[in-house]
């Protein structure tokens, strides 16, 4: 570009590249992307980066839920039933506009993936109760270990099956 050019000035129209595993480059800030300014959170990351980003959202997750019942008992808003019901559906709420968003970078619709992450998450519920069930009645584990086995089970089929199928391909129907 010189002086005189009249594109001078302009932004650059560039696009990411493609790489060769079909991934994006990661782009300047100031490239502008078709449909949006700016690159996904999560389309780049592997698996292991993934869970990590997963783990990091369950743990907003949980401190919203925390705090929504704390505040309503405290508040004398609530009791702790109804509180922390409130607070499991605020916290499912983040949890699921975090890992939308950021965790996996998905673009499946709302309509989709937030009921198929409900699912996931009721599916977990179950699962969390019948293994504490089955380690503290059948195999007498205390239940804090239990508890730490259950959690460690429920978070690795959680991810398993919002990566795959909440906001994987399977998703994108």
């Amino acid at each position: 570009m010189t002086p005189d050019d009249p594109s001078a000035g302009a932004e650059p129209s560039v696009a990411p590249s493609r790489l060769p595993d079909g991934g994006r480059d990661v782009v300047s800030p100031a490239a502008p992307l078709p449909g949006g300014n700016r690159a996904r959170a999560g389309s780049n990351a592997g698996p292991r980066r993934q869970f990590l980003r997963f783990a990091g959202a369950g743990a907003l997750a949980t401190s919203v839920h925390y705090l929504m019942l704390v505040a309503l008992v405290e508040s004398g808003l609530a009791g702790p039933v109804a509180a922390t019901a409130w607070g499991y559906l605020a916290g499912a709420l983040v949890g699921y506009a975090a890992n939308r968003r950021y965790t996996f970078a998905s673009r499946v619709r709302h309509s989709v993936g937030l009921p198929r992450f409900l699912l996931v998450a009721a599916v977990g519920f179950v699962l969390n109760a019948a293994l504490m069930a089955w380690m503290t009645a059948g195999l007498e584990i205390h239940y804090l270990v239990a508890q730490i086995v259950a959690t460690a089970l429920v978070l690795l089929w959680n991810f398993a099956a919002n990566r795959h199928w909440t906001f994987g391909d399977a998703g994108r129907e």
